[in-house]
């Protein structure tokens, strides 16, 4: 990440990353190396670094951005937001005083912009920060994707192949094979996930699923990836509530159509010289389970992502004669299983992958973390 984050902390004041710290409360010094470097001030108090998130030219913030009843941020315009492009990313920068969202309220943030959301005081996270995708509620997370694909499920009038799920930082499912006993054109492969990334450059959301192929009807539709959110504190982060950016479930396929592929998990990085998660706090980037494909009749769509070590669970249909169904979903990722599962193999439509993991960043020299709470596990490296 070329230390780009943490550089960005040290500009809000001009003074570098001296970061004040709590007495009496034991460091990693490693981590705290890494801090030291992760910025080189000039001389002077008004000195400014130009990092991550460049604000030397613009005025400090004034205001406080208090969340007491929810709201949504559509990215692409909303009045808070100064539009920044980083390593071709667009994002919305929310530059605060203070920045707090009450117990019981969200905060949804949609657009093709990432939300980053800037304090120089504290962060309290009491209700939910959303930058998910969901499939029922037709909604895209904040934020711009950089993905590649390799195809759909293929197309047969049998059964067609189920998509992939999305791949980010856990590989989606491949999809199942359709038309599997090859009523006499072949059978239908399902699509290959994309491979994954290993380095987050830029603030970006996570990778849709692929569609599923056509049979007697269309496939299913991909699910859509989940979003990202940068939150950065100067002096702490506490959550208590939710932050997640989680990936839709794929669409079941029509008659004999193949299932689509569940989206990923996006990104979320949280940067302070403190952060706490409580016994209550909950932070996810989990992948969409993948769509059912199709038999008789139209089939059923994945379950968006979960929040936990709970896996979105693929499409699946209750009761009927195993003819009348095509295969089922792959459940998407959760917990320390960053893949999606495969699509089910299916003499009509295959199921469609199930999405795989984002990543969830926490970038702080001092945190108090809840095992389990963080799904997938924290990356905690500089």
């Amino acid at each position: 990440m070329r230390a780009q984050f943490l550089t960005a902390m040290c500009v809000f004041t001009g003074v570098g990353c001296d970061f004040p710290r709590p007495p009496d409360v034991p460091t990693d010094a490693a981590d705290a190396s890494t801090a030291a470097d992760a910025s080189k001030v000039a001389d002077g108090p008004t000195a400014c670094v130009v990092g991550f998130l460049d604000v030397c030219d613009e005025a400090p913030p004034t205001d406080a951005f208090v969340v007491t009843a929810d709201i949504a941020i559509n990215t692409d315009g909303d009045s808070r937001c100064r539009a920044r492009v980083i390593d071709g990313a667009p994002i919305c920068l929310v530059y605060v005083t203070d920045f707090q969202v009450a117990q019981g309220t969200t905060l949804t943030a949609t657009g093709n912009s990432a939300l980053a959301v800037v304090s120089t005081g504290g962060a309290s996270i009491g209700g939910t920060v959303d930058a998910s995708s969901y499939r029922n509620l037709a909604q895209l997370g904040a934020g711009p994707a950089a993905c590649v694909f390799r195809g759909r499920g293929s197309d047969d009038l049998s059964g067609g192949g189920g998509g992939a799920g999305g791949s980010f930082f856990g590989v989606g499912g491949v999809g199942g094979t359709g038309d599997a006993n090859d009523n006499g054109s072949g059978k239908a492969e399902g699509a290959p996930p994309a491979d994954v990334i290993t380095t987050l450059t830029s603030l970006r959301g996570g990778c849709a699923g692929t569609p599923g192929g056509t049979g007697s009807q269309a496939g299913g539709t991909s699910g859509a990836g989940g979003g990202a959110v940068y939150i950065a504190s100067r002096q702490m982060i506490a959550v208590s509530g939710i932050i997640r950016a989680t990936g839709a479930g794929g669409g079941g396929g029509g008659v004999q159509g193949g299932g689509g592929g569940g989206g990923s998990g996006g990104a979320i990085v949280l940067e302070a010289p403190v952060i706490m998660l409580t016994s209550t706090g909950k932070i996810s980037a989990n992948g969409g389970g993948g769509g059912e494909g199709g038999g008789a009749a139209v089939a059923q769509p994945g379950g968006d992502g979960n929040i936990e070590a709970i896996p979105a669970l693929g499409g699946a249909s209750v009761g009927g004669s195993p003819d009348s169904n095509g295969g089922d979903g792959g459940s998407g990722s959760a917990g320390a299983t960053a893949a999606g599962s495969g699509g089910v193999d299916d003499n009509a439509g295959a199921g469609g992958g199930g999405g795989g993991a984002g990543i969830v960043w926490v970038r702080s020299p001092i945190r108090e973390l809840r095992a389990g709470a963080i799904s997938p596990p924290p990356v905690t490296r500089e």
